[in-house]
């Protein structure tokens, strides 16, 4: 009797918990990733009739649970302790690498040089680009290119052997492609993968964070000292100083180095943290330095750049061009 009144208590608990969650406040656990508008259920004909319906309602009612997210992270949690992987599902976007390096699917096209641009179309993009550098230097400006590393170009001894196309080194390689016509037509650039593998003495826990995708604040600070050092030498100006010391050592990554660990929604993403150097941050030096107005355009890989280039005052006026979709 004592057995069934305790399977009963259970079972009324399990039931009641999403009320009671909805009682209480709010989801039992929070998600991470990208957010989009709720779409409106589709309830013609003919989404009925082919099933599209009931699987919208099944999905919004679903994820209106309170205990989704935790539904979700108990999930995830139980493949990347048990079974080596960040989720069940078939194409995830965060890979668990080796010695729980985390690396973004997206970066393994690249990688394994799935159909980059024809090289004549490359070729075409550069001598373009060559124009518009000598268009900015008849009117006194400026230009520099930055090319920065994704983590497996840098360390491509952490992708999983299952992710490797073993005749990739065969294909035509993208990025030895870009070098050879950035520098026959001499553009201004500067190579962050290059760059920041001859700066591996000083960057004691590497370029990148095992929990992140982007460069490690620490690399992004050395990349931001070298761009206002070629900046200076293109403009014949001295700029502010981008100052990378001292470091002090952390056993937990920043927030913006833990960005993969928290798009693998687990329990314990502290599972994947590694130490990393944080750089001190000194006062800004302005006086006597010339202060630009600069303008870029790029990806999340310049958030980073940005932080260190704004704490320093490099400029007087800047904006950011992010995808070319907003300015920032």
């Amino acid at each position: 009797m004592i057995r069934t009144y305790t399977v009963i208590i259970i079972w009324l608990t399990v039931l009641s918990a999403p009320l009671l969650s909805m009682f209480y406040g709010g989801q039992l656990a929070d998600l991470g990733g990208v957010t989009s508008d709720k779409s409106r259920v589709d309830l013609g004909l003919d989404a009925f009739m082919s099933g599209q319906s009931q699987s919208e309602l099944e999905r919004g009612f679903k994820r209106a649970s309170p205990l989704w997210p935790a539904f979700v992270k108990t999930d995830n949690q139980i493949n990347f302790s048990l079974f080596n992987q960040s989720t069940n599902r078939y194409r995830p976007k965060v890979i668990k690498g080796l010695e729980n390096n985390l690396i973004e699917r997206a970066y393994l096209r690249s990688h394994n040089r799935v159909r980059g641009p024809a090289p004549e179309r490359l070729e075409a993009k550069i001598t373009e680009l060559a124009r518009f550098q000598e268009a900015l230097r008849d009117r006194g400006q400026g230009f520099l290119l930055l090319l920065s590393p994704n983590k497996p170009s840098v360390y491509p001894e952490s992708i999983p052997s299952d992710y490797l196309i073993a005749e990739r080194e065969n294909r035509p390689d993208l990025y030895a492609m870009t070098i050879d016509a950035l520098t026959r037509h001499k553009i201004n650039f500067l190579d962050g993968r290059e760059y920041l593998l001859a700066k591996a003495p000083e960057l004691k826990h590497g370029i990148f964070a095992k929990s992140g995708t982007h460069w490690s604040e620490h690399a992004a600070c050395l990349v931001s000292r070298e761009l206002v050092s070629k900046i200076s030498l293109q403009l014949g100006k001295q700029l502010p100083e981008v100052k990378c010391s001292p470091t002090t050592e952390s056993s937990i990554p920043s927030y913006a180095d833990r960005d993969l660990a928290r798009l693998l929604n687990i329990w314990w993403p502290n599972q994947t943290y590694s130490p990393v150097l944080e750089v001190t941050r000194s006062l800004a030096q302005t006086s006597g330095r010339y202060r630009p107005k600069i303008l870029f355009e790029g990806t999340s890989f310049l958030w980073a750049i940005l932080a260190w280039l704004d704490h320093y005052q490099v400029y007087r006026e800047r904006h950011m061009y992010y995808y070319f979709k907003k300015d920032y």
